[in-house]
């Protein structure tokens, strides 16, 4: 259930549990989904769950009362064994616990992080077997100087070690401060420390940086909250998302179309374009029913490079690219069409379908 539509029951005086998908539904990662098992989708780390505030500022004093708690929906599509509910479980659920005991305090994550962290014994004495993504190096792009930084994340950050030569780090190697400027293609991988133990799983990030890569960009439409992290930038950002794991690297838009605009910031002769789609109906995700790719010179006047038909899209398995020739442009423009409502006969019939778009390339 989408917060909205919770807040909005509150407000007409109805019994509410608060189950929002944004901090509550433990079967979306916690980690990376390069390192983690199976999961619906979505990317929610403990520090969200730690975030979540079930009786928002939205809420009058009276309307609050009607707020009876907050529930972790664990959906199995993609679980199966009670060790895997486990893992999705835990140490989330001790995050929602001091969230709804009312002791959480966003500002001070690091406070509860350390205490989650001596836990962990406990958790370990008693088998249970829960997630350690806690101590993963975690990671964020944004747009630098140079086009694309990369910055990671940890526990301690000085703990953290990284390499850009394909080499596993170790703890001799470079020691990570300040974030990473991304000027070429290539990968980095990086692994969290702690007295010169290996704590975590390394995590690997490789880039492919083309014209496209750290410009600006804008979307007419929003991602849908559950999966847009990292906005528009995501589509700019060097990072190919894993079509078989749309936790973090896709944008996914509920019923709306995709309209994004890439500004070249010069006029230039563009020989490429390249996207991603993705169709799991099961997850109610499908193809859109039509792909423009537009450029201008001036940001007014636009051309039609491409338009591909549903036909063409299912042909090539949502793998979208055009040669392009003798065209120059700034700016580029996509339009993903999106399927709109389910047609009957199909998983989610009836409901909103779901457009996920992953990195817009343009050589």
């Amino acid at each position: 259930m989408a917060l909205k539509a919770e807040l909005l029951f509150a407000k007409q005086k109805h019994f509410v549990v608060m189950t929002p998908g944004s901090h509550c539904y433990f079967d979306h990662y916690q980690g990376d989904p390069k390192n983690e098992p199976i999961a619906f989708g979505g990317y929610t780390p403990v520090e969200k769950v730690y975030s979540f505030n079930p009786t928002p500022n939205e809420l009058s004093k009276e309307e609050v009362t009607y707020i009876l708690g907050a529930q972790a929906n664990v959906w199995t599509e993609y679980i199966e064994t009670p060790e895997h509910v486990e893992y999705m479980i835990m140490p989330r659920m001790a995050a929602l616990s001091e969230v709804l005991w009312g002791t959480a305090n966003a500002s001070e994550y690091k406070n509860f992080e350390k205490r989650l962290i001596n836990h962990f014994d406990f958790y370990e004495k008693s088998g249970i077997n829960f997630s350690k993504a806690i101590y993963e190096v975690t990671t964020e792009v944004s747009s630098g100087i140079k086009g694309v930084e990369f910055i990671l994340k940890a526990v301690n950050p000085s703990g953290i070690r990284f390499t850009t030569d394909g080499s596993e780090p170790s703890y001799y190697s470079a020691m990570y401060s300040n974030p990473i400027p991304i000027t070429k293609s290539g990968c980095i991988k990086a692994t969290y420390f702690e007295n010169e133990k290996q704590k975590s799983n390394t995590i690997e990030q490789c880039f492919n940086i083309t014209k496209s890569s750290g410009k600006r960009i804008q979307l007419v439409h929003p991602p849908h909250e559950n999966y847009g992290i990292g906005g528009s930038f995501t589509l700019v950002d060097g990072m190919k998302g894993n079509p078989s794991k749309f936790g973090r690297d896709w944008l996914g838009f509920s019923g709306k179309d995709v309209i994004a605009t890439i500004d070249l910031e010069k006029v230039e002769p563009i020989s490429k374009i390249k996207l991603n789609v993705l169709k799991s109906t099961g997850s109610w995700i499908y193809y859109p029913k039509e792909i423009e790719f537009m450029a201008s010179e001036d940001g007014l006047k636009y051309i039609s490079i491409k338009k591909f038909s549903s036909a063409e899209i299912e042909k090539l398995n949502g793998t979208i690219e055009e040669l392009c020739k003798n065209v120059q442009a700034k700016y580029i423009k996509i339009i993903a069409k999106n399927l709109g409502i389910i047609p009957d006969g199909n998983p989610g019939a009836g409901a909103n379908a779901w457009l996920f778009i992953d990195e817009i390339s343009i050589e």
